[in-house]
């Protein structure tokens, strides 16, 4: 194991997500209250948690809609972001490069391939192309 800045907690490759699921709940279902009572001191920790992420990179579904919303939440949180552009897919291609566009100009992500994306200890880095 061994890694100085994680204390062996995560692979020295950094080949680490963090994904925060179903966090953002109504809790308007019968067992609300049982969860609530564990979700509180959970939910603190996970807050301190995601103050320690500092990128993300994001690829999937819709490109046009999931994807840029998700990267504009993550841009108004100050995360660095990727959003690799042959790892994005909207119902067209001009829907597609429109919200590619959108998110390197607006929300200043790299939009590289992702054959650029080298994952150094130090965190994601785009190679030159």
């Amino acid at each position: 194991m061994g890694s100085d800045d994680l204390h062996g907690s995560a692979p020295d490759s950094h080949r680490t997500a963090l994904l925060l699921i179903d966090v953002i709940n109504p809790f308007d279902f019968p067992e609300a209250d049982q969860l609530l009572e564990l979700a509180l001191p959970a939910a603190r920790r996970i807050a301190a948690l995601t103050g320690r992420a500092r990128q993300v990179v994001l690829t999937g579904l819709a490109g046009n809609i999931c994807v840029l919303f998700t990267a504009n939440d993550a841009y108004m949180r100050d995360l660095e972001l990727f959003v690799p552009e042959d790892c994005c897919a909207s119902n067209t291609r001009h829907d597609n490069e429109h919200a590619l566009r959108q998110m390197g100009t607006l929300l200043k992500a790299q939009t590289a391939p992702s054959g650029t994306l080298r994952f150094t200890k130090d965190g994601v880095r785009v190679d030159a192309r």
